[in-house]
């Protein structure tokens, strides 16, 4: 790849730029590491919410959007940051 010029006028390695870009949607577990025995479902930060009838999995202590991107597998590795729930009754938000 070749060098790109920003609009400050200054050389920005691409290659570089490029890997950075791919990082940008990281999960709780890449950032914080994982706490093995523990599951996100059984986690309090763990949310579901409903949309068009459809239920989806939102970490409160991640980003929040409507994106994919933004979802959390709840049967994932929980990072350590887990918090156990008190019950496993979740109510959509």
């Amino acid at each position: 790849m070749t060098d790109q010029i920003n609009i400050f006028g200054e050389t920005v390695d691409a290659e570089k730029r490029e890997k950075e870009a791919r990082k940008r949607y990281r999960t709780m577990q890449a950032t914080f590491g994982t706490k093995e025995g523990y599951r996100c479902k059984t986690c309090k930060h763990c949310e579901l919410h409903r949309y068009h009838g459809r239920n989806y999995y939102k970490c409160a202590l991640w980003h929040q959007s409507h994106s994919a991107a933004t979802d959390i597998r709840v049967n994932a590795t929980a990072c350590k940051k887990h918090e156990e729930a008190d019950n496993g009754d979740r109510e959509p938000n």
